[in-house]
């Protein structure tokens, strides 16, 4: 990548740039899994700021610095756009030819410069690179249709944003760059700015999510609270009831669990609780859900799913739960586990449905058209 972008520098940008990177940095870690193609975004544009900061240093110290190791920076905010691009389009990422790619212009941008070749020599091969995986990646991100991991307001100005830095770097293709560097200068700081400000609202975006998401998630289990629960249990028997369709629910109880919360340390009992929803967790479908509704007791929401799929959900459940090692606990002295599964009728609410499966358990009663499994 070209050196003339990067030869004029003073404290405002310096601030600006600054401020950057630790956005950028900060997005890294907090956009890290949801959505992964933003941390390496923040990857590839924290070295972008990285730039700047580098290159006040040199303009204020006074430093040597080679125009390999520009191109080197360069090359590697290009690469790690990429690698984001490519999971957007939920590719297979091919690392070894990502790899050969920034070698090879390394390697050539190193021979250019030690022979003094002449700018479009030098620059038009890296620069040109770096402008089509810009438009590259902005398209994509437009075109992306299927991450809702994001608002899309925030999806599409970052594509808007990095569309628009590709077209720029293509212009700058077309242009003396000695005779327009401080405008170059300014419009390159002003989108890198404007795609910090991006990266915040997405971070804030994020942060808002997991906040909401904690409030209505059980600390110590990690299944929905009672209330969230029987909300969502009721937007689904709503919906159940009005297009006529199948919706049960299952209710998991394990035995005396209050006399082993009491027998044992909170930490114990949490895990206990833990092992138990992840073991129900990991036997469902993406469509069903579970929530804490007391005390070492699990409702699972079955939607689209009647009496006899229901039934098949509980003896899979049940066989799940004899099977799985609990912590502190071996196979003669294991807390029994008893569940049942009902089917909602057309008046059903989530308050009513699971009293009728609670009293099913409280009373053992199985009469074979709600049975008790255990």
């Amino acid at each position: 990548m070209s050196t003339f972008i990067l030869i004029d520098a003073d404290a405002i940008s310096f601030l600006v740039c600054t401020l950057f990177v630790a956005a950028s940095l900060f997005a890294m870690q907090t956009l890290h899994k949801n959505p992964p193609y933003y941390s390496w975004w923040s990857a590839a544009f924290a070295i972008g700021g990285l730039r700047y900061f580098i290159t006040y240093l040199v303009s204020i110290v006074g430093l040597h610095i080679t125009v390999f190791i520009l191109d080197v920076l360069f090359i590697a905010q290009a690469l790690l756009l990429l690698q984001g691009t490519l999971i957007i389009q939920e590719r297979q990422q091919p690392v070894w030819l990502i790899l050969l790619i920034g070698i090879g212009l390394a390697i050539w941008g190193y021979v250019a410069s030690s022979l003094s070749f002449s700018w479009a020599l030098h620059d038009i091969p890296i620069l040109g690179f770096y402008a089509l995986i810009f438009l590259l990646s902005g398209i994509t991100c437009i075109r992306n249709t299927v991450q809702m991991n994001i608002p899309t307001s925030i999806r599409l100005a970052s594509g808007g944003i990095l569309t628009t830095f590709g077209i720029f770097y293509l212009i700058i293709l077309f242009l003396k760059p000695e005779t327009n560097l401080r405008w170059i200068f300014i419009a390159e700081q002003s989108f890198l700015v404007t795609l910090g400000i991006v990266l915040v609202f997405a971070i804030l975006n994020k942060l808002q999510g997991e906040v909401h998401k904690a409030a209505n998630i059980d600390f110590a289990s990690g299944a929905y609270t009672r209330h969230y629960f029987f909300n969502r249990i009721n937007e689904e028997l709503k919906r159940a009831q009005r297009y006529h369709r199948p919706f049960s629910m299952a209710l998991l109880r394990i035995d005396q669990f209050a006399n082993i919360s009491r027998s044992r340390d909170k930490d114990t009992s949490d895990a206990i609780l833990r092992h138990y929803y992840e073991n129900i967790r990991d036997a469902l479908r993406d469509v069903d859900f579970t929530g804490l509704t007391a005390s070492g007791e699990f409702a699972i929401a079955l939607p689209e799913t009647d009496a006899e799929e229901a039934r098949h959900v509980a003896e899979r459940q049940l066989y799940c739960s004899k099977k799985m090692s609990i912590p502190g606990f071996d196979e003669s002295n294991k807390p029994n586990v008893y569940i049942t599964v009902l089917k909602s009728d057309s008046n059903d609410t989530a308050e009513s449905i699971y009293h009728r499966a609670k009293n099913i358990i409280d009373n053992k009663i199985d009469d074979g058209v709600h049975p008790l499994f255990y």
